[in-house]
């Protein structure tokens, strides 16, 4: 059965999106599901999608909230795909503080997976129906073992002035400061629309080499630009994870590393930790974090048996969910 993937986003240069591609990959193919074609967003569906294909996926991610941009767009797919007689399903998504109109887009998705409780709450509010499966991240069980490293990791955010907080934080700590910013896939594996990413991408991390010191040159500086060696430093080294990154926090959970997590933009950061049974490692105040961490160093952080029973539990749920997810959308659209 073949499907059209739309919001693919692992072209964006994104460790995080990397990994929801490739779990994308792994667990459509468990299901019985061939994804013939991967379209951005704002791409021209009609255009670039194949003749033959039986449904449309939709990757939501953190893109549906606050009536944005790209909230409008995820809600026309399913017109889009209704127009092509095929069922559209919305998955892996955040909702937050989206209008009517949005709303009655997403309810013309044949099925809606929200990717935690909170969103589920506000579809629900909406009037939409939705099922609550945990990011995609989450399914992922690594290659490599986590080492005995020490190092407090500080990632960046997308919201600028928690980055600045970020990057101050770590310069006073001594930590290391690394973006969760990838390198692009050259653009021989990508669409002509996006391959210019690879190059702006070049030419910020060689322009970040004579750049004077600050939170630019660090953010072009610092990344590991390969997910697998970002992986495996990350597992050898990191003691401590600080993140203002949703999928920072859901790697940090998959290699068992330590976690504090920072609000973002959606209440997905909020979501995730309340997921795991990890509230308490939501941080308000960046300062006071300081102060602990060079007064106290890692001890007060590292995780009590409670905690990564919790995790494996929230993680064991996540795999289970996403696989019956994928078959639900299998033979909902076998028995149509």
């Amino acid at each position: 059965m073949k499907a059209v993937l739309i919001n693919t986003t692992f072209q964006l240069g994104h460790h995080g999106c990397t990994l929801v591609d490739r779990q994308l990959d792994v667990l459509t193919t468990q299901a019985g599901l061939e994804v013939c074609a991967k379209l951005p967003l704002h791409a021209d569906w009609q255009k670039l999608a194949p003749a033959d294909f039986d449904l449309v996926l939709v990757n939501g991610e953190g893109a549906l909230h606050h009536n944005s941009k790209a909230a409008w767009r995820l809600a026309e797919v399913p017109r889009w795909a209704s127009e092509r007689g095929r069922p559209a399903f919305l998955i892996n998504s955040v909702y937050e503080a989206n209008g009517p109109e949005v709303a009655q887009g997403v309810a013309r998705y044949r099925a809606v997976f929200a990717r935690d409780e909170l969103s589920r709450r506000a579809l629900i509010e909406a009037g939409i129906a939705a099922t609550v499966v945990p990011d995609l991240t989450l399914t992922w069980e690594p290659a490599v073992a986590r080492g005995t490293g020490r190092l407090v990791v500080v990632t960046d955010s997308t919201v600028q002035d928690a980055n600045t907080r970020l990057h101050r934080a770590a310069l006073a700590i001594g930590a290391r400061y690394l973006p969760l910013m990838a390198r692009p896939p050259h653009p021989a594996v990508q669409a002509h629309a996006e391959a210019s990413r690879w190059w702006r991408y070049t030419a910020k991390r060689l322009a970040a080499l004579a750049a004077p010191p600050g939170l630019w040159r660090d953010r072009w500086r610092s990344l590991i630009p390969g997910f697998d060696d970002y992986i495996a430093w990350l597992a050898q080294n990191a003691g401590l994870i600080v993140s203002g990154r949703f999928h920072g926090i859901c790697i940090a959970l998959d290699l068992g590393i330590p976690v504090l997590g920072i609000p973002s933009n959606t209440w997905k950061i909020e979501a995730v930790l309340a997921g795991a049974g990890l509230q308490h490692r939501l941080v308000s105040d960046l300062e006071e974090l300081r102060e602990r961490l060079l007064a106290k160093g890692l001890e007060p952080y590292l995780y009590t048996s409670a905690e990564l029973h919790s995790i494996a539990a929230f993680r064991k749920e996540a795999l289970i969910s996403a696989r019956s997810m994928f078959r639900s959308i299998f033979e909902s659209v076998t028995r149509a």
